[in-house]
């Protein structure tokens, strides 16, 4: 056991790892090749993913500024409204009263 740690030990670790990181390299450059197109595809999707997601979201900014105008437009228009009103009344109460 001595002579095997003192003597082998050391070139067999260092010969098997060797052996193995080639042969781990040679199967993952196997698998990266084989399925590369799936790969390929799958980053096609996810791009084509983010860019509907990005012009929805810019779209739904769009809707909201469009939508926030309108609205401010709607409450001057009542507000305009609301004050012809209250000048026309007034205006009848004061012909009322201006009458003997």
């Amino acid at each position: 056991m001595l002579l095997y740690r003192k003597i082998i030990s050391g070139f067999y670790i260092k010969h098997m790892t060797f052996i193995f990181k080639k042969l781990l390299h040679g199967i993952y450059a196997f698998f990266s090749y084989v399925f590369s197109p799936v790969y390929f595809v799958e980053r096609q999707i996810f791009l084509l993913m983010k860019k509907s997601t990005q012009r929805s979201r810019h779209a739904l900014a769009l809707q909201k500024i469009r939508l926030t105008s309108y609205g401010k437009m709607i409450k001057m228009t009542l507000c305009k409204r609301k004050k012809k009103r209250r000048k026309k009344k007034g205006k009848k109460h004061e012909q009322k009263d201006s009458r003997p």
